[in-house]
């Protein structure tokens, strides 16, 4: 999560407008994902439902999944909006 702010601030330093985009890996995401996890855990200490994962397992996966989606929706606002050479 953290690469995300790195690009983000980097980018703006060298001419982005503001923070860019937004993407599907921002706070509120990270927040229902643990969130998920916190109650997944507290209500069925036995795993999830299907996999019998424990849940910081799910949360985790979860969370990569999201992350290198949010990385991705990231680098394409970057590229689009970064002035570049010739633009």
């Amino acid at each position: 999560m953290l690469l995300h702010e790195y690009v983000r601030a980097r980018a703006q330093s060298v001419g982005m407008p503001g923070v860019g985009g937004v993407t599907v890996a921002e706070r509120p995401t990270r927040v229902i994902v643990v969130l998920v996890a916190a109650l997944g855990a507290g209500f069925m200490q036995a795993g999830t439902p299907f996999t019998g994962w424990d849940w910081a397992t799910v949360c985790l996966v979860i969370w990569g999944v999201v992350a290198a989606v949010g990385l991705v929706q990231l680098a394409v606002t970057v590229v689009r909006t970064v002035p570049g050479p010739g633009r």
